[in-house]
């Protein structure tokens, strides 16, 4: 689990916890600690939460307030966004996948014959396929 670790500075972390733990405005905080809002953004962290990434496992995080509001978690690892709902169930199908549960894919592959499973058979297949549609196509051609 990769990802920057909050900033352990005494400024970054006065402003992390008025920011993510009070319901002062931007304004209010950026003129309680004589700051720019731009300044204070910049030192604010995301909040990182318990939940792990789908993707990479690292915490994920809500970006701003508003992101928490809305339940919008994003990775500060890999990138990946979505709303808790959504990332809840990725983490499930990733897990599941991880511990040998099949996935809808994989029950629907297993419901086909051998044979159509079988690689080497599908891609001979095509070019069996690929070949006639271009002899039909030859043939029309010629009168």
């Amino acid at each position: 689990m990769s990802h920057k670790p909050p900033r352990v500075d005494p400024l970054s972390r006065r402003a992390n916890a008025f920011y993510w733990q009070s319901n002062r405005s931007v304004n209010q905080i950026a003129a309680e600690m004589d700051l720019s809002k731009g300044t204070l953004y910049g030192l604010i962290d995301p909040l990182l939460t318990d939940l792990a990434c789908p993707r990479c496992s690292s915490s994920l995080a809500y970006a701003n307030r508003t992101a928490r509001d809305r339940g919008l978690l994003s990775c500060p690892n890999c990138g990946v966004e979505g709303d808790e709902g959504a990332l809840s169930k990725q983490r499930q199908h990733a897990a599941s996948a991880r511990q040998g549960v099949p996935t809808h894919r994989a029950r629907a592959a297993a419901t086909l014959s051998p044979a159509l499973r079988d690689p080497v058979l599908i891609g001979i297949g095509l070019l069996l396929a690929a070949a006639g549609f271009w002899l039909l196509q030859e043939l029309r051609r010629r009168p």
